[in-house]
């Protein structure tokens, strides 16, 4: 097992004029903000005077009321869009700025000079105040993007993945043998990013897909996205569970107009490039259909968003570079079929790749002080994978292969409140479960490797009689089952005190597993050519006989216990509680302390095995339960002032100094302490070989009923967590 040790992560040391926003401080995940500081034609701050926000598409509404410093702060409110913001004070004429843009995780800038003077004005129209290079928020670095931005993003796939990939600090990695995309954040491993859909973790929790996700294919559509983040060192105490990037997508909703998209994307061999070596267009076929569709239930009260996405995708499937003899691959299939199996062919029957999105959201103006959504979203997906098939001497048949399927539902209802000018609750709650299960082409049979083969090797031509076929159930597949669920919940209150707000809450996740995986418990033979007494038996021919025998594994339960005992059933908990001051002393300066404690909590041990302890002098039903880790976090964003002795430096433009440093706790995949779960003892393994065959042993095509060769007792297999484990800093 591995384990880790404990590291600060230094980040935002002193950056001038960033390229690529970054996350503002003391906004919720989901929403927006809007800041700012109200005064009079002399300069003094207004006090007392109302501050209202009107989403005019859909009526949603917020109010503030400036404090004795004339700031105000407005939060939880919708991501992407616009408002139209109105200021107005006893003795002093109304102000309205319109089309003020704010951005999701951002509390956004807009200040007020009011006149006594009774003047009659229009009211100001702003096209866009969203800067992604300043912000008084600013401190760490990352990205925003707005629907518009999204939709100009170069994206054949239509993945989020390319999004984060324009930025130069991210590398985007074809994993060749599954044919995923691996996106790495500052050479970090794609595993420590985090991707969050309305603020629930969509990722790979147990850590065994290629991508860090819970879909083959994106998670939602850009057409349904209202807005996507990176934060790469966000100071803020609420970001968590990431020591890569934070990837953060918030779906659309829907407003007082009924709107929708529909989008059609296609290509086949014609609009691809010939293969470079032989010269010919290859089968290929891809199709993706998305569509949106949005709008009232009631009226500036109850809104409805759908988004759905169809991929399917026909490609070849990989190359073939050893092709048996038609004589000795009609025999090995004939052996197998009167065993009672049919192994398929060389042929691969369907090579499709398909993905299944969907996503809903409702959203409830429930008064101007709260609002509500619920959110969601199911990804179902697949791909084939083809055991085997590529090898330079060998290939398998087409019941060796499997589908890899990626299923998830997830649930997410989240309530925004404002219960004072200065108060501000967020309560979110979620639910989700995952089947990454494996689906075999073929009945359960044991796994066969028949060698002696001939063929030709594609790469060179050349005849070889020792090449090979795999055919049966394959070995890591012949019991494996992977289900997870998720429950997570968050509450944080921001309040707002002079100059100092003051956020402080909690979130707790709770990650279950179960995964049945045991290997070669159908057994796996291996027929080679076999020499005796003069006289060779080829592969083939040793196969249909079922002797000799030249390899041999199986997995057995050991007396004493049960299958159910080599399976892996346990939870992992982190509760997380933080606190955090944000102070503004001026409008040039802001700076935030903040403290975040988490604690995993592992309830179950995992069964203890009385004869490791004996052999080894310490037990192997260790966790890493009451591990904390205590995270600092500090940032802050200084405007220098356009006048004086630095103005002479930087020039008359705007010049901002932001930075921070910071503590941020990763999760690690589960699979790393799955095996402690699952690996106690109850499994032993039987791996025996012969070249001259094995004594006794005669092959069984009955998976339940795998034989123990005499004289090879199973070698019991324990995996153990070290008692210092930690999740990932």
């Amino acid at each position: 097992m591995q384990k880790t040790t404990l590291k600060s992560i230094l980040a935002g040391i002193a950056a001038l004029c960033l390229a690529f926003a970054s996350t503002a401080l003391g906004q919720g995940i989901t929403t927006a903000g809007l800041n700012g500081i109200v005064t009079d034609g002399h300069g003094a701050p207004v006090a007392g005077a109302t501050v209202a926000a009107v989403h005019e598409a859909s009526g949603t509404r917020a109010n503030a009321v400036t404090r004795s410093n004339g700031q105000f702060d407005l939060t939880g409110l919708r991501p992407g869009v616009t408002y139209n913001v109105t200021v107005s004070a006893a003795g002093f004429q109304p102000q309205t700025q319109k089309n003020v843009g704010v951005a999701l995780g951002e509390s956004s800038t807009v200040s007020f000079t009011l006149s006594t003077d009774v003047v009659v004005m229009e009211a100001v129209s702003v096209t866009d105040t969203r800067d992604t290079t300043f912000g008084a928020g600013k401190m760490g670095s990352g990205a925003m993007y707005d629907p518009q931005a999204i939709s100009m993003v170069p994206s054949i796939r239509q993945d989020p993945q390319d999004i984060a990939n324009n930025d130069p600090r991210f590398t985007l990695t074809l994993n060749t043998s599954t044919g995923e995309f691996q996106l790495s954040a500052q050479g970090q491993n794609f595993r420590y990013n985090s991707f969050l859909i309305d603020g629930v973790q969509a990722n790979d929790t147990f850590g065994l897909n290629g991508n860090g996700t819970a879909s083959w294919f994106s998670l939602v559509p850009f057409d349904a996205m209202a807005a996507f983040t990176i934060d790469l060192q966000p100071y803020d105490i609420e970001r968590t569970a990431f020591t890569g990037a934070l990837l953060n997508a918030v779906v659309k909703s829907g407003t007082n107009e009924f709107t929708g998209s529909v989008s059609f994307r296609y290509s086949n061999q014609k609009l691809r490039a010939k293969h470079p070596i032989t010269g010919i267009h290859e089968p290929f076929n891809q199709k993706d259909y998305v569509g949106t569709f949005g709008g009232p239930i009631i009226k500036d009260k109850l809104f409805f968003f759908l988004g759905y996405e169809d991929f399917k995708k026909q490609a070849p499937p990989p190359n073939v570079n050893f092709v048996p003899s038609a004589a000795d691959l009609a025999k090995v299939i004939a052996a197998a079929k009167a065993y009672g199996y049919d192994p398929g062919s060389l042929t691969a029957p369907s090579n499709i790749f398909y993905g299944k999105t969907f996503v809903g959201k409702v959203d409830w103006n429930i008064n101007e002080m709260h609002r509500a959504s619920v959110t969601y979203r199911h990804n179902d997906s697949s791909e084939p994978a083809f055991a085997g098939v590529s090898g330079a001497t060998f290939t398998s048949l087409s019941n060796y292969w499997y589908q890899q399927k990626r299923l998830q539902a997830a649930w997410q209802t989240q309530l925004d409140s404002n219960w004072t000018p200065d108060l501000h609750t967020q309560f979110t709650a979620a639910w989700s479960k995952t089947d990454d299960s494996p689906i075999n082409n073929g009945k359960p049979f044991p796994e066969v490797f028949v060698n002696g083969v001939t063929g030709t090797r594609l790469d060179t031509g050349a005849t070889t009689t020792n090449g090979g076929i795999d055919l049966g159930t394959e070995f890591s597949r012949q019991l494996n089952k992977i289900f997870s669920s998720e429950i997570q919940g968050k509450f944080y209150a921001d309040y707002t005190w002079g100059n100092h707000k003051i956020k402080v809450g909690g979130d707790t996740d709770k990650q279950q597993f179960t995964n049945k995986f045991a290997q070669a418990v159908n057994g796996s033979y291996t027929f080679n050519n076999v020499t005796t007494s003069g006289v060779t038996i080829v592969g083939p021919d040793a196969f249909a006989a079922g002797t000799p025998v030249a390899g041999y594994t199986d997995a057995s339960v050991f007396p004493g216990f049960t299958i159910d005992q080599a399976f892996s059933h346990y939870s992992f908990t982190d509760f997380g509680a933080a606190i955090q001051d944000t102070w503004r002393p001026n409008a040039s300066f802001l700076t935030t302390f903040g403290l975040r404690f988490d604690d995993p909590y592992v309830p179950g041990k995992p069964a203890a095995n009385q004869a490791f302890q004996n052999a080894f002098g310490f037990t192997n039903n260790t966790t890493g339960s009451g591990n904390y880790t205590v995270a600092p976090r500090f940032g802050f964003n200084y405007d220098l002032p356009k006048v004086g002795p630095l103005s002479r430096i930087f020039g008359e433009g705007r010049t901002q100094v932001r930075g921070g440093l910071g503590l941020f706790q990763g999760t690690n995949p589960q699979v790393w302490l799955s095996n402690s779960y699952s690996n106690t003892g109850a499994l032993g393994r039987v791996g025996v070989t012969n070249s001259a065959g094995i004594p006794g042993l005669v092959f069984n095509p009955n998976p339940a009923t795998q034989p123990i060769p005499p004289g090879s007792p199973p070698v019991p297999v324990i995996n153990v967590t070290d008692p210092k484990f930690r999740p990932r800093c």
